[in-house]
């Protein structure tokens, strides 16, 4: 983030922080999880993704075809939702230490899913069953 000495610091701020920190922390325990609040499109289903750190909890629903190279080749319907965040819906900061929770769209958001997800990419393969054989 650029220093701006116009813009305060936000708690807004100081969560997506925090959030990045807590992601790549190795005691941060991840969930991947099927959800059963949206229903499947085509071959994509929504999973939630969750990662806990003491007092802090980063939660998301993300689009995920499993084999989706292989889905891809055969343009099965739903494909083009894989590895998305669920239209409409927020990466959520649920934080003790502010006592609220926070909610990003748009590139705070992508930068959030990009440090949970960076150092855990093979985890999340595996549990997401898109290892291609």
């Amino acid at each position: 983030m650029i220093f701006n000495k116009n813009k305060k610091f936000t708690d807004h701020d100081r969560a997506k922080e925090m959030a990045i920190y807590i992601a790549y922390c190795p005691e941060t325990e991840m969930l991947i999880e099927t959800t059963h609040e949206f229903s499947p499109t085509g071959v994509a289903t929504v999973k939630t993704f969750s990662y806990t750190n003491g007092l802090t909890q980063i939660k998301y629903n993300k689009w995920i075809v499993e084999n989706a190279k292989l889905a891809t080749e055969m343009k099965l319907p739903g494909y083009e939702k894989h590895n998305h965040l669920v239209q409409g819906s927020a990466v959520r900061i649920l934080s003790k230490r502010f006592d609220h929770i926070f909610n990003f769209y748009g590139e705070d958001a992508k930068d959030i899913i990009n440090a949970c997800e960076q150092n855990r990419l093979l985890e999340i393969l595996i549990i997401t069953n898109n290892l291609q054989r």
